[in-house]
């Protein structure tokens, strides 16, 4: 049977089956059919099964950089600005910015930027004893 028959043939007793709160794996398994095509028929009725996540929110890079300025917290500033610590992190990068005019570099902690004799990999490099 090809997708649009299992629409038409399926799709309104699935939706009445959701719509009385029933699981789509239960669903599926009263009309005999897979749990992937039972959710890819709600999609295909504009029915999709589950919340939403949303609209996708935009960094707002003013904040990032102003709330990490403050706290020297990449979490924080993300937090602030309800993106993920990498997104923030990412920004901060391009934007170049640090705390008192410390530049950090793709891959650098702050931790790392204060340290002398460490490189970009973390790595502290080879010095000479006396």
């Amino acid at each position: 049977m090809s997708f649009t028959e299992d629409c038409d043939r399926f799709g309104n007793q699935l939706a009445r089956l959701i719509d009385a709160g029933i699981p789509v794996k239960e669903a599926a398994a009263a009309i005999g059919l897979p749990r992937q095509r039972c959710y890819a028929i709600l999609r295909a009725i504009d029915r999709p099964a589950g919340r939403s996540r949303g609209p996708a929110g935009t960094a707002d890079r003013a904040l990032i950089v102003s709330v990490y300025n403050e706290t020297g917290s990449i979490n924080r500033a993300a937090k602030a600005s309800k993106v993920a610590h990498s997104v923030a992190r990412r920004i901060l990068v391009d934007e170049g910015t640090g705390r008192q005019g410390e530049n950090l570099t793709e891959g650098q902690t702050r931790s790392q930027a204060s340290l002398p004799g460490v490189d970009r990999s973390g790595l502290v490099g080879q010095t000479s004893s006396p």
